[in-house]
């Protein structure tokens, strides 16, 4: 049976990012129809394909950007999920979890941090570190960059309780889904001190992109976690 024209560009648009074609953004759905004389409902399944899986996302009234994060580890990219891959997610044991902010400054987001965030290189950006921990000990250290312009106000109260609860419900920012790679690497020097391990241990790091409902970036978070505590449950639609 012949493959569907949908799936089709589909596959040929993916071909193309893995290619180095599209690094950020693709065509919009006007020129992809003229480029491929289909209608543009039809470059309209096409682009949901890729959102769907992950490896484009949509900014409204913006256009359609490439993942970062897939673009960066196409051979052993991980997936999505409806929501941030909180601790919650990721602990296998009933714990009760605590904070411990290490550090919480504004810097001048880098290119690659920009990129991800959607924002000019050398904006102002949070750039947090904080450990999370059981009554057992440490179990994660997390890395997260959030645009300044995004929360004006942020102090280190919005991490007393759960962070993500407290910006949907105070700040009324809605979460929507995240991209994230997960793979075994070895921790920094400062990493591993506030880890209470070695640097030749090896650590669970969950690099992930977290989405606001209007499409823009919320976050970008590097969780650095010991692989005692991490487990991961999924569901995959075939």
């Amino acid at each position: 049976m012949k493959t569907p024209l949908h799936i089709q560009i589909s596959d040929t648009l993916l071909r193309d990012i893995k290619n180095g074609n599209y690094t950020e953004k693709l065509p919009n759905e006007r020129d992809l129809s003229k480029q491929y004389n289909v209608s543009r409902s039809t470059i309209g399944k096409s682009i949901k394909i890729l959102v769907d899986r992950g490896i484009v996302f949509q900014k409204q009234g913006s256009g359609t950007y490439v993942n970062s994060i897939f673009v960066e580890g196409i051979s052993d990219y991980s997936g999505y999920s409806l929501g941030p891959v909180g601790l919650s997610h990721t602990s296998s044991k009933q714990v009760i979890i605590k904070s411990k902010i290490h550090l919480l400054e504004v810097i001048r987001a880098d290119a690659s941090i920009a990129s991800r965030l959607q924002i000019n290189d050398g904006s102002f950006s949070y750039h947090i570190l904080r450990s999370r921990h059981s009554e057992a000990g440490i179990i994660s250290l997390e890395e997260l960059y959030i645009p300044i312009a995004t929360i004006p106000n942020l102090d280190e109260s919005y991490f007393s309780d759960s962070f993500y609860n407290h910006i949907e419900e105070v700040d009324k920012i809605r979460l929507s889904k995240s991209f994230f790679n997960i793979s075994i690497t070895a921790p920094s020097i400062r990493h591993a001190e506030i880890l209470n391990i070695s640097t030749s241990d090896k650590v669970v790091k969950i690099d992930e992109l977290v989405f606001q409902d209007n499409g823009q970036p919320f976050q970008v978070s590097i969780v650095y976690m010991i692989s005692d505590y991490f487990s991961y449950n999924g569901i995959s639609e075939l």
